[in-house]
C-alpha cells in the first residue's frame, strides 16, 4: 500500500480517476450529503464540490476526451458537470433511476432506465432527446448496476444484481450475449468490464473468483482463483498494458498469460 486516505464523515464509493493520474471523483456512500468531490490524492485536499443532487448519486462517468463528467443518482435525474466549475451545466429528469455510460469517443453517451431500456444520446444535442432507444425484455428479479461500451463502441455491456449479464449491439440494440454460469445469490451490485481488445468479459463475483467470458456469444471461458476471501466488489483493466486488477478486502493483479480453471 502506498498511502491511505480517509472520507470518514460522507463515506466513498464509485470513485473515478480523472484524466490527471492523483486526482479522482467519487460519491459520498452515507448521510444527507450528496455532493460529488474532486480529491487530490497528492494533497489529500479537496479541490472542489459538485452539488445538486437530491438523493444518492448510484453512477459517475468520465468522459474519455476531455473534463466532461456525468452523474446519475436516485432523484431521477442525470446532472452534467465540468471538473473546471463547481456549477451544473446540464441537468435531464429521468423515469427512474439512470445509469449511464459515454461511448470511448465521448460524443455519445447510453442511458439505462428502469433496467429495461437504453438510450442513446448525442451529448451536443441531448436536450432534443435520444436518436437511438432500445427497449430490452424486462426481467423483475434483477436490476442493472452499469454500462459499458466496448473499446470500439460496437458493443454495450449491462452488468446487473442478478445471475446473469448481457452485452447488445450499440447500434440495433439486438442482444448479442447473456454471460451465466456463476452465482450472486446475495443480489451484490456487480460490474463487469470489457478486456482492452474487447474480446472478453471479466466479473468478480460473490465465491470470490473472477469469471471470464468469450464477448462475441458468451461463452464461459473460465475463471481465475484470487484466493479473495470475500466478494469481488471492484474490478478493472489497465487498457494500456493489459493488467487486470481485482479487489475485496485485498488486491490482486493479473496478467495476460495467467492461467484459469
Amino acid at each position: 500500500m502506498k498511502r491511505l486516505l480517509h472520507s470518514k464523515k460522507y463515506g466513498c464509493e464509485n470513485i473515478k480517476f480523472t484524466h490527471h493520474e492523483s486526482q479522482v471523483l467519487y460519491s459520498s456512500s452515507k448521510g444527507s450529503d450528496h455532493a460529488i468531490r474532486y480529491h487530490s490524492l497528492h494533497t489529500n485536499q479537496y479541490i472542489r464540490h459538485f452539488q445538486g443532487h437530491k438523493d444518492r448519486v448510484r453512477c459517475l462517468a468520465v468522459s474519455p476526451t476531455d473534463d466532461f463528467f456525468m452523474s446519475c443518482s436516485d432523484d431521477n435525474t442525470m446532472r452534467f458537470w465540468d471538473l473546471r466549475s463547481p456549477h451544473c451545466c446540464g441537468m435531464m429528469e429521468t423515469k427512474g433511476v439512470p445509469i449511464g455510460a459515454f461511448d470511448p469517443e465521448g460524443l455519445i453517451f447510453a442511458v439505462g432506465m428502469d433496467s429495461h431500456v437504453i438510450r442513446l444520446y448525442d451529448l451536443k444535442s441531448y436536450h432534443q432527446g435520444p436518436f437511438s432507444t432500445f427497449q430490452q425484455v424486462p426481467d423483475t428479479s434483477l436490476y442493472w448496476t452499469g454500462l459499458e461500451f466496448s473499446l470500439e463502441g460496437s458493443k454495450i455491456l449491462i452488468s446487473t444484481n442478478g445471475q446473469h449479464m448481457k452485452i447488445v449491439d450499440a447500434y440495433e440494440g439486438k442482444t448479442k450475449a447473456l454471460l451465466g454460469n456463476y452465482q450472486n445469490t446475495a443480489q451484490l451490485p456487480l460490474n463487469a468490464v470489457f478486456s482492452p481488445d474487447g474480446n472478453t468479459v471479466a466479473c468478480g463475483t460473490e465465491d470470490g473468483f473472477i469469471h471470464l467470458w468469450e464477448s462475441e456469444k458468451g461463452e464461459h471461458i473460465g475463471k481465475l482463483d484470487g484466493r479473495h476471501p470475500n466478494a469481488v466488489s471492484a474490478i478493472a483493466f489497465n487498457h494500456s498494458s493489459d493488467l487486470l486488477v481485482s479487489a475485496c478486502s485485498q488486491l490482486c493483479f493479473w496478467l495476460p498469460d495467467e492461467k484459469f480453471d
